[in-house]
């Protein structure tokens, strides 16, 4: 995807050897200052525009109305003057032809996606939910015969926090470590859906998830109806996928 463009107002066959594209500057008393073959345009496949002054001993390239003596990184907004009185732009359409081409190639359209249903999404949550349940049990049974048998407050504290760092625990590794490595849980990959970031399209940062799942409180407190967004919202988001620029979508 490399190109390389040779600006002057005739710009020499031996700068034209590799595919090079000539852009011709006509003589105008404006371009009077302008050599034959003037500056260098490459154009790298990763997007990276580059100038090269291929008269260093003439009038000059100009970038930002500072004179190069390098290969120079420049943008398409950069000011770029050829001599000290003709501004050479990146709009030119030869040049923005193929720095659309490339774009094209370093952003790639956003895929096609379908977002999942009330229902799927429900019946994720559901299988998720008893999974950590199962995972929880050992935990809650132990925490139960504690406080049956002790009264010693202290025990029961430590019962209680032993439980809810439990929960963290299954929380994470249960839920946030998949979800950000494959976009989805054993429970919701059996319900077909996964999670993705809203912009990005991409699998979900640790935070992020992190985040989703605290936000799933005010989706309670709100008497379930954070729970019940995805019926009539666009993206069919819950309050917490958009508290945390979150969707879910099939995963086909």
């Amino acid at each position: 995807m490399r190109k390389i463009f040779i600006i002057g107002r005739e710009p020499a066959s031996q700068y034209l050897t590799n595919g090079e594209i000539p852009i011709i500057i006509g003589d105008t008393p404006e371009t009077q200052h302008v050599h034959r073959t003037h500056c260098r345009i490459t154009i790298e496949g990763d997007g990276t525009i580059l100038v090269d002054d291929l008269a260093p001993n003439g009038n000059g390239v100009f970038v930002n109305n500072q004179k190069i003596t390098q290969t120079t990184e420049i943008n398409e907004h950069t000011s770029l003057s050829l001599g000290k009185t003709y501004r050479f732009s990146l709009m030119h359409p030869t040049i923005q032809n193929h720095i659309r081409a490339v774009k094209s190639v370093i952003t790639p359209p956003k895929p096609s996606i379908e977002y999942a249903g009330w229902w799927q999404r429900f019946g994720g949550a559901l299988l998720d939910s008893l999974f950590v349940g199962l995972l929880l049990l050992p935990f809650s049974i132990v925490y139960s015969l504690l406080v049956a048998s002790s009264n010693n407050p202290l025990v029961i504290l430590i019962a209680l926090f032993a439980n809810i760092i439990a929960g963290i625990l299954i929380t994470h590794f249960y839920i946030v470590v998949p979800t950000h490595k494959t976009g989805t849980t054993y429970g919701r990959r059996i319900a077909g859906v996964r999670y993705l970031d809203a912009e990005s399209m991409q699998n979900l940062s640790i935070g992020q998830i992190w985040g989703r799942e605290l936000s799933r409180i005010l989706s309670y407190l709100i008497l379930g109806i954070g729970y019940l967004m995805p019926l009539w919202t666009t993206k069919k988001q819950a309050l917490h996928d958009t508290i945390a620029g979150t969707i879910v979508v099939k995963n086909n």
